[in-house]
């Protein structure tokens, strides 16, 4: 599975220089034991999951390449996939494995170089061959920017390009989708649960072209409230947000682990009558984590949205009342 990665924009420029700031913070968790032994593994398996599905690949790539170059022979390629800090490299490299050092799964990159084999020949002066790939990556819905597609001295082509990060699954008909921290698709399809990334559920209408944001704002709000969330104690508790409700009536549920539900309320960063601030909601699941060493206190519902403090729903109280009303 990938990282959680949870960059203020969806690029890896900053991760180039693994001495920046926001490499840093999001390599932090990288320095105990156990994250150490989840990276290693996943550089080992080159997969986010033994859940993953057909990826959603342009049309021309799945039926074999309609596109592609007749005669010829596919020239060398060289393709700068997304970095991991140098202290993961080297640790890599320590214990043994000698393929790409990225968060990006193996299919995926087949999937990329499949793409540039397809469609570049080895003909030095060959510009429009040079286009293709790069429409053909951009199809892809993996770049934020225009992807460069160069022929170096060498006859080469060398690929390098700014990548989406997926942060979140987002749960449809046909699987699990991810997303990038502003909602955009990438090609990869789980099945459920099986992406190891937190879940948006509930969502409403179909999913938009890869690279495309979601089109109606509920997929955003529901990234919106997880990351808002992620520095809390005990964020590891939550399963995901619903947002079912979204569209109806603007509300958000935050779903945890053991399936109960915690009632947010609004979108955050806007004004809801009635309800409590976002900081204070925050701070009240933060106060049952502590309390209780669960965000849901181990109870049914909780709800957050009242200004007064968070309501909560006993499990025993609902037992009983199941049972009186057989």
């Amino acid at each position: 599975m990938p990282p959680e990665t949870h960059h203020s924009e969806e690029s890896l420029n900053d991760s180039i220089s693994p001495h920046r700031g926001r490499d840093r913070r999001l390599w932090h968790a990288a320095s105990s034991i156990l994250a150490w032994a989840l990276v290693i593994a996943v550089l080992c398996t080159a997969t986010w999951g033994f859940g993953r599905m057909q990826s959603e690949a342009p049309a021309w790539l799945r039926t074999g390449g309609d596109r592609a170059h007749g005669a010829g022979t596919s020239p060398e390629i060289v393709i700068h996939w997304p970095p991991m800090p140098a202290n993961v490299v080297a640790e890599a490299r320590r214990q043994g494995h000698s393929g790409p050092i990225t968060w990006l799964d193996r299919d995926s990159r087949e999937e990329i170089e499949r793409i540039v084999r397809l469609l570049a020949t080895a003909d030095p002066f060959d510009i429009d061959s040079l286009r293709a790939v790069h429409e053909g990556l951009m199809s892809t819905g993996w770049f934020a920017e225009p992807v460069s597609v160069r022929r170096t001295s060498h006859g080469r082509v060398e690929v390098e390009g700014v990548w989406r990060i997926p942060v979140a699954a987002v749960r449809t008909e046909t699987g699990d989708r991810l997303v990038t921290r502003s909602g955009r698709l990438l090609s990869p399809q789980y099945l459920p649960d099986r992406s190891g990334l937190k879940v948006v559920l509930g969502v409403t209408g179909s999913h938009p072209a890869l690279g495309e944001a979601w089109p109606i704002g509920d997929v955003q709000a529901g990234l919106e409230l997880l990351e808002f969330l992620r520095t809390m104690p005990g964020y590891e508790q939550v399963y995901g947000v619903d947002v079912g409700d979204f569209v109806s009536t603007g509300s958000l549920t935050v779903v945890t682990n053991t399936g109960t539900r915690v009632l947010w309320g609004g979108r955050l960063g806007e004004f809801h009558p009635g309800q409590a601030p976002d900081d204070a909601k925050r701070l009240r699941l933060a106060e049952l984590f502590v309390r209780y060493g669960r965000l849901d206190a181990g109870q049914a519902m909780i709800d957050l949205r009242l200004e007064d403090g968070p309501y909560v729903v006993l499990r025993e109280h609902n037992a009983r009342q199941a049972r009186a009303e057989r």
